[in-house]
């Protein structure tokens, strides 16, 4: 989490394998390590800063050498034009051990409710 709040994309992209799937709120699936790394940077670049973020994990399980988590986070985003905005989602991540190192195979987050400007594009549909 301190590196998501620092916005260090290759601190991000380091707790993914090289072969892991990211599939982010409506965005396409990122497939590799360095295509993650990307995305984390573009993400901290042009999108509202997370200056906020916590997990609450609901279940883990370890079997062998994958294991999973599943919960909820809840972030608080900066936004230039407006106050701070609280943001809720689910998430589910799946992780590998590989020569004793755990490191994220697929990941995906959803947020509970849809971005305000979606909720603009809807009413004008």
């Amino acid at each position: 989490m301190k590196v998501v709040l620092a916005q260090n994309a290759a601190a991000v992209g380091a707790v993914y394998r090289e072969d892991a799937v990211e599939m982010p709120f409506c965005a396409p699936v990122i497939r590799g390590r360095t295509a993650i790394e990307q995305y984390y940077r573009e993400f901290f670049r042009s999108r509202p800063k997370i200056v906020t973020l916590m997990l609450t994990p609901w279940e883990a399980t370890i079997s062998g050498d994958v294991a999973y988590e599943a919960g909820a986070y809840e972030q608080t985003l900066s936004l230039p034009s407006s106050a701070p905005v609280k943001d809720t989602g689910k998430y589910t991540v799946i992780l590998e051990c590989t020569n004793g190192v755990w490191k994220a195979a697929y990941a995906i987050h959803n947020r509970d409710v849809a971005p305000r400007y979606f909720a603009s594009v809807v009413e004008n549909a």
